[in-house]
């Protein structure tokens, strides 16, 4: 009897040892549902990170990240979104919830609003359903004719997979906007991954994309395409909603998301004391257009300087009149020909200045 249980115990102990560091395996369950808000934090300096290697029982380090900025992801029920976005993105049926975007310019001068990316969770995969936007009134779907295939679920170590999905919709006006998107992904690696918001057991996901976007202008006859190839490279827990880590790469162009606790650290993009408050927003830049938020106890004259990481000065805009309370103010950069990358803008006042940083893409 004391030989059985000998055995058993060490049947047990050998058990433990060989799926402690034993791959996870990702489902539907760990993935993001409407009502769910994750604070993220965005940082753009990655220099001596290793985000390239990769394999069995690997370990990442980046504890030593330091956020630039943060921002909050929200996901949210299609069925609480305009008709006509449900109607096209049919709730538990093409969609299942939608994650709420800054709002952008289509088209310089043309603002959008109320712009959602719509997302399908189920046992078989995680899709990426299209987005839709309301332009001059008039809400826009652009659903995709197959979904990006975001994850191919459940996601298991070694696991290949890819998709091709297009859109194209008429835009009221001005003519219509076609995009086509190829996603190859493979599961490369897992392993052990630790950031500054803790360690957690991973699937590392590397995807190549190549992304094919255009606008016909009917009164110019003529298209503006844009190409865009980049890489992200994804780690993903159990639980976690969103990926733990996730670095894009877009020529020299590098990012870093990674889910975080708030924080508030200098150059955040909502800056304020006592008497006034001075917000920056969206973040990244889509189109070089930006607005700034702001609230002041009395009439200001604002000036606003764009920098590069260097330090080196881009461009100023002075004179920029704002009025006591509440107001919000667009600003184009694109007169100071920027190009994509990381900058910072200061916002001078009557006694202060604000500085943040923004990256355009």
């Amino acid at each position: 009897m004391n030989n059985f249980l000998k055995i058993l115990t060490l049947a047990v102990i050998m058990y433990i040892a060989g799926t402690a560091n034993a791959q996870i395996i990702v489902t539907e369950d760990d993935m993001p549902a409407s009502g769910e808000s994750f604070h993220t934090s965005v940082s753009i300096d990655l220099l001596g990170f290793d985000y390239v290697s990769t394999g069995e029982d690997y370990f990442w380090n980046f504890s030593e990240l330091e956020e630039q900025f943060q921002q909050i992801d929200t996901f949210v029920s299609v069925m609480d979104l305009p008709v006509l976005y449900q109607f096209v993105f049919i709730p538990f049926v093409v969609s299942t919830h939608a994650q709420e975007m800054p709002s952008f310019d289509m088209i310089p001068g043309f603002p959008v609003t109320d712009p959602y990316r719509f997302y399908k969770n189920s046992s078989n995969a995680y899709l990426d359903a299209g987005m839709a936007v309301t332009f001059s009134g008039v809400p826009i779907p652009m659903k995709y004719d197959s979904p990006d295939v975001v994850y191919d679920l459940p996601l298991n170590y070694g696991d290949v997979y890819s998709s091709t999905s297009v859109f194209q919709s008429q835009i009221p006006v001005i003519g219509y906007i076609y995009s086509k998107r190829e996603r190859s992904s493979t599961v490369d690696g897992w392993g052990t991954l630790v950031t500054p918001f803790g360690e957690f057991e991973v699937l590392r996901v590397l995807s190549e994309i190549n992304e094919h976007d255009s606008i016909y202008i009917d009164s110019l006859g003529i298209g503006l395409p844009v190409e865009r190839n980049y890489t992200e490279y994804k780690w993903l827990a159990k639980g976690t909603g969103l990926p733990l880590l996730q670095i894009t790469q877009e020529g020299l162009l590098l990012n870093a998301s990674y889910l975080d606790s708030l924080r508030s650290p200098a150059g955040m993009n909502d800056q304020h004391t006592e008497n006034f408050s001075v917000k920056v927003f969206p973040n990244p830049v889509c189109n070089n257009s930006i607005r700034i938020a702001t609230a002041f106890d009395t009439p200001q004259a604002l000036r606003i300087e764009m920098h590069n990481v260097s330090g080196m000065l881009i461009g100023r805009i002075e004179g920029i009149q704002v009025d006591r309370g509440r107001r919000e103010t667009k600003i184009n950069l694109s007169t100071f020909k920027p190009g994509k990358g990381a900058y910072i803008l200061k916002v001078y006042g009557e006694g202060f200045v604000r500085t943040f940083k923004l990256i355009l893409i």
